[in-house]
């Protein structure tokens, strides 16, 4: 039996052989054609009498810097005219003969052949004032719910800087403004830019106190450079040597 089985193994690879070395590439992966396995008779790549035929995948490789690709379309090159009749784009540029919009340094977006043109037709409401201050506005229910959280310390002045840091107050570059929305029960000293007047009266209520003071940009202080050179006396001045 076992002489027979070795003679069957034999006869197998003598037909294994030739296909291994005269197997043709398609593409880029050849063909692999495996042996019959000597421990399972009657399955693997012998099945039927005929040799199983197994391809190799490709190696999927790691993504690179490389590699990265924006989406088809995301990109999309400028035309550039005026570069010859062949571009499609040349001698005009795709202006025209002649007119106003042939020409340069003319703006006619929204004129609209002398009617009144839309920007001028609908109403105006409202002004944006130059000297407006811009406060974060805090309210006094949030600071109660912080100090409850333990990221705000009662013991402590709680001032600009602080809520800033407990993520409270956001922007605000001339200050900060309390406000009294929400209910407070921490006895708290307040440094603020300014509070409303129910915010002051239930801050000293629960016990506390607010203190107003006035921040000062880096805006204003160029001119009060100036208003305090412009105000001094002839007295101050030097005199000229004669």
């Amino acid at each position: 039996m076992q002489a027979v089985l070795c003679l069957w193994e034999c006869y197998n690879f003598r037909l294994f052989l030739p296909c291994a070395l005269l197997t043709p590439y398609r593409g880029s992966s050849p063909i692999i054609t495996r042996p019959y396995p000597a421990e399972t008779h009657g399955s693997g790549c012998f099945q039927d009498g005929n040799i199983q035929r197994v391809e190799k995948r490709k190696r999927v490789h790691d993504m690179k810097l490389n590699d990265l690709r924006d989406n088809p379309g995301a990109r999309k090159t400028r035309i550039r005219v005026g570069r010859g009749i062949g571009s499609g784009k040349g001698k005009t540029a795709g202006r025209g003969q002649k007119g106003q919009k042939s020409r340069s340094g003319v703006a006619i977006k929204g004129f609209e052949g002398g009617q009144m043109p839309l920007h001028m037709r609908l109403p105006k409401r409202g002004f944006n004032n130059p000297f407006g201050k811009d406060f974060a506005e805090v309210n006094l229910g949030m600071v109660q719910k912080f100090i409850d959280a333990k990221k705000l310390d009662a013991k402590k002045d709680i001032d600009h800087a602080a809520l800033k840091a407990a993520g409270l107050a956001r922007g605000g570059k001339d200050g900060v403004r309390l406000l009294g929305k929400g209910e407070l029960t921490a006895k708290v000293k307040f440094i603020v830019a300014g509070a409303s007047k129910g915010a002051v009266e239930a801050v000293e209520k629960a016990g506390g106190s607010v203190e107003v003071v006035e921040v000062k940009t880096p805006s204003s202080k160029p001119s009060a450079v100036k208003s305090e050179k412009k105000t001094g006396t002839a007295a101050d001045k030097p005199k000229k040597a004669k």
